[in-house]
């Protein structure tokens, strides 16, 4: 199962008391090799029956099958999946899971369907590995006491934002440093408990945005978004700031690096002026300075037509901040077509492609409905 994907703000908001990868670096430039029209077409409601869709996971915690025949939604009230059938847009079952005990989930932060009968739900620095009856077969605290193997050093840490191999031995996700740094791909054999790590040169560049803060008790950072999903062999990572993406090929073990040239929005947020700040209030301050100028989105697979969308927001080369812009990239991660005729005003949040259409998740009188974004090409 692939890993829905999601609008977010430019930067997240974070807050607490062996061989190298290659990199092949490709820039796109903006002569458009292929057309395409856009339109919003419908709006479907989805019918829960007697039930009520749990809406605050919403953005947060979902997933979508890889045959689109299904979209799945975490209940933090009940511990459950609401597993909601495309098709017939209407609720189809919940999957109940205990909250401890051997098959407890704990706290609950991120879901993937590796498979109908493989479920990864992380949370508290634990991978767990579930079936659909919500048995739990495998679980791992990703520390340096639990894994053997490459070693985390200097604050670095596994993250819980990651994907399973077909068989649900493997853990694919990313080992980051401090707050939102990314370093590059950490493999976790869950079987023998081994850690691999593969850093990717220039992955890091984020740094740059973030802004920190720390007064010995407490220390904030805000940083850029970092997405991560998996595709097959294929790994894509991409930030919400610099016009690129990262593409990790698990056979090959190497690593990709492509570069982009946007027609209508800047190809790169603008640096803070400083990179830490004495006081809460000089945070909120450069936060606001740069959290309306560009948001650049995750890659949405179109698995029918073997091609990707990125819809993207923010300021515009020509000074406008509210710009919707939608990026089409075929199979080998070449920009093909790029437009600004969005015709739709509204959040644009967690986000599929189910034939030929992207789905756009919206909360319409606290019921969930999808309205139905249409891409032709002519």
């Amino acid at each position: 199962m692939k890993k829905l994907f999601f609008a977010a703000l430019p930067f997240l908001i974070i807050s607490c008391s062996e061989k190298s990868s290659e990199e092949d670096s490709n820039s796109n430039k903006t002569s458009f090799s292929q057309n395409f029209t856009v339109a919003i077409t419908d709006t479907i409601m989805v019918d829960a029956g007697e039930e009520i869709i749990y809406m605050a996971s919403q953005f947060r915690i979902t997933d979508i099958s890889d045959d689109r025949k299904w979209y799945y939604n975490y209940n933090e009230k009940e511990n459950s999946i609401e597993v909601i059938h495309l098709d017939e847009a209407k609720l189809e079952r919940k999957i109940h899971f205990e909250k401890e005990g051997p098959n407890g989930t704990g706290n609950v932060g991120y879901i993937d369907f590796a498979g109908p009968e493989l479920l990864l739900i992380n949370g508290n620095r634990l991978v767990q590995v579930f079936n659909s009856n919500g048995k739990k077969l495998k679980h791992l605290r990703l520390d340096n006491e639990h894994l053997e193997g490459d070693s985390l050093v200097d604050g670095e840490y596994v993250s819980l934002i990651g994907a399973l191999s077909d068989d649900g031995q493997f853990y694919y996700s990313t080992y980051m440093k401090d707050f939102g740094e990314p370093l590059g791909i950490a493999i976790v054999d869950l079987t023998n408990q081994t850690l691999t790590k593969r850093p990717i040169e220039g992955i890091d560049a984020i740094k740059a945005f973030q802004i920190k803060y720390e007064n010995g008790l407490e220390k904030m950072v805000i940083s850029p978004s970092f997405y991560f999903s998996k595709k097959g062999n294929q790994v894509l990572m991409s930030n919400s700031v610099i016009n690129e993406l990262f593409v990790y090929d698990i056979s090959k073990d190497e690593t990709r690096h492509f570069t982009y040239e946007s027609t209508f929005l800047k190809n790169k947020n603008a640096e803070p002026s400083r990179n830490e700040v004495n006081s809460q209030k000089e945070l909120t301050v450069l936060f606001q300075k740069h959290r309306n100028k560009i948001s650049l989105q995750q890659l949405i697979p179109d698995p029918t037509n073997k091609r990707y969308y990125r819809i993207s927001s923010g300021e515009n080369k020509g000074g406008n901040q509210n710009s919707k812009i939608l990026t089409v990239f075929d199979e080998q991660f070449q920009q093909v077509f790029e437009t600004d005729e969005i015709d739709y005003k509204g959040y644009m949040g967690a986000c599929f492609v189910k034939e030929d259409k992207i789905y756009i998740l919206e909360n319409i009188e606290d019921e969930l409905a999808f309205v139905i974004m249409e891409i032709k090409e002519i």
